[in-house]
């Protein structure tokens, strides 16, 4: 299964699912989730062209960046229309939530930094925190403890195969290609010696 820009990514009540990025961004989405994937662009040859932008619009997921973040985080973006809220990304692995009922998000961040801005404030939020927020507070920060952070990882946990978008399906298929193709000219390579060499000690014999 593949997906492509603009497409609703959701899980039902006991659903899970994980999406594979080209750059290997990977979400993990949790029960009763919707996601939308608004931008992908990833060429690796391109510093400034790429750009990874996402909308949460329920639920919770595991968000554990790719190469796009290492090369230029203020191209990932997360927003929370719900909230009022958005989260730009500096090469990490956090969990985001959002409650449709409160209005309210919560962020447990394990690795790296976050920024998060809403219609009043903005934050810088750093690895080993957890933080609440909706579209005019972001609370103050609280320690994230590591044994609910590794209960929430349990519970996003898929046991299915990633789904994996377009391009990385296309890059797949070139390497499997190129893989092939440099097997055929190997084996190719190993007759042609050994005819050269039949042929060498035939002449010998002669």
């Amino acid at each position: 299964m593949v997906i492509y820009h603009d497409d609703i990514i959701q899980t039902g009540e006991k659903g899970r699912m994980q999406v594979l990025l080209l750059d290997q961004t990977v979400f993990t989405l949790g029960p009763d989730t919707r996601l939308i994937l608004d931008e992908f662009v990833y060429d690796p040859t391109q510093k400034n062209a790429n750009e990874v932008s996402t909308r949460l619009m329920k639920g919770a997921f595991r968000f554990v960046t790719g190469k796009i973040a290492l090369k230029k985080p203020s191209r990932m973006k997360v927003k929370i229309p719900g909230s009022g809220s958005v989260i730009g990304i500096r090469g990490t692995d956090f969990i985001v939530s959002y409650d449709e009922e409160t209005k309210k998000s919560s962020l447990q961040l394990h690795e790296g930094e976050v920024d998060i801005a809403n219609n009043e404030e903005y934050k810088i939020i750093s690895a080993g925190n957890t933080v609440v927020f909706d579209e005019e507070k972001i609370l103050p920060e609280e320690k994230l403890v590591e044994e609910e952070w590794e209960a929430v990882i349990n519970d996003l946990e898929v046991e299915e195969e990633p789904i994996i978008s377009p391009s990385a399906v296309f890059q797949i298929r070139i390497g499997i290609f190129v893989f092939l193709f440099v097997i055929i000219i190997l084996s190719v390579r190993k007759i042609i010696k050994r005819r050269k060499k039949g042929k060498e000690h035939h002449h010998k014999k002669e």
